[in-house]
């Protein structure tokens, strides 16, 4: 599962920390809390894959006891000028309800007013209920699912056909899209507010990204979809339109424009996401009852601390 809550510090293995938290007992005293160790690094990886994605600033924490298995639990965080986010935390199967996972957050996060966290509820089946015992509540969510591409594809040409654009709006492809207003939107939506989508990929140049399409509108760019095709399945990396856009013709146009782009190169299925707010995505997904293959949902626990400057 995964929780994240803002606090204190954390401690990574090789890095020095300006604070220290020693030792924590869990109620069985043959288990304790600490910093993990610089021999220990293969753990944290096996525990937390997710983590080594993007490791800039995270720091480690291990539940470990004498006997085998040793090592039952991992955690990783990261400090913010407002505190602690992004807790990972894994329990092993045999060790979860009995505590550990509870004490492991008290002891890196501390006493703070707020708390917000991760969890891929699809697959981790006691997360959702480990949250609510622990005072957080859903605030939103990613849903990614995949349905066969023909007659989404047919509905959204249709669609697409009973518009009426704008004179000024031009489809074009990424290779020939203003690269630097291409990445400014994707790092003002996704890349900085995307913690729910945290893909990361590098735009300019990744052949991987040809069906992506930009939309552009009086030569500006208000709209991007940067999509991928994994053998027969397309997939839909990240879609972002302006606000003056949104909620219109333009999500309409740039998703049929991708899926026929799609089609051309042999994709027969198609993967994207929407947050719970997406209620036009949502019910696109409903309508051709496309499979839900993950859910991560977001928790939130009072508010963040504000930081003056």
């Amino acid at each position: 599962m995964v929780v994240s809550r803002q606090a204190g510090p954390c401690h990574q293995p090789g890095a020095s920390a300006a604070y220290s938290y020693g030792v924590s007992k869990v109620r069985d005293d043959s288990f304790q809390i600490r910093p993990a160790r610089d021999d220990e690094w293969q753990a944290c990886r096996m525990l937390l894959p997710e983590t080594f994605a993007d490791l800039n600033g995270r720091e480690y924490f291990l539940c470990t006891r004498q006997q085998a298995p040793r090592i039952v639990a991992a955690a990783s965080c990261r400090r913010t000028p407002q505190g602690a986010k992004s807790l990972r935390l894994h329990v092993i199967p045999p060790f979860r309800r009995r505590g550990i996972g509870a004490r492991m957050i008290d002891h890196i996060c501390g006493d703070v007013p707020a708390a917000e966290g991760l969890s891929e509820i699809s697959k981790e089946k006691d997360a959702e209920p480990f949250c609510t015992r622990t005072g957080f509540l859903r605030v939103d969510g990613l849903t990614t699912v995949e349905a066969e591409m023909a007659e989404i594809r047919a509905y959204m040409s249709r669609l697409r056909d009973r518009m009426h654009l704008p004179e000024s709006a031009r489809l074009i492809s990424l290779a020939e899209a203003p690269m630097e207003q291409v990445a400014r939107l994707h790092a003002e939506y996704i890349a900085r507010a995307g913690e729910l989508n945290p893909w990361r990929a590098v735009i300019a140049g990744n052949p991987r990204l040809a069906p992506s399409v930009i939309l552009l509108v009086d030569g500006r760019v208000e709209a991007i979809l940067l999509g991928e095709l994994e053998a027969s399945l397309a997939i839909v990396r990240s879609r972002v339109v302006t606000p003056r856009f949104q909620g219109g013709w333009a999500n309409t146009l740039l998703l049929a424009e991708a899926l026929d782009r799609g089609w051309e190169r042999g994709a027969r299925r198609v993967r994207f996401s929407y947050s719970d707010s997406n209620r036009d995505t949502q019910k696109l997904a409903r309508r051709f009852k496309a499979e839900v293959i993950s859910v991560l949902a977001k928790f939130q626990r009072g508010q963040p601390a504000t930081v003056e400057i």
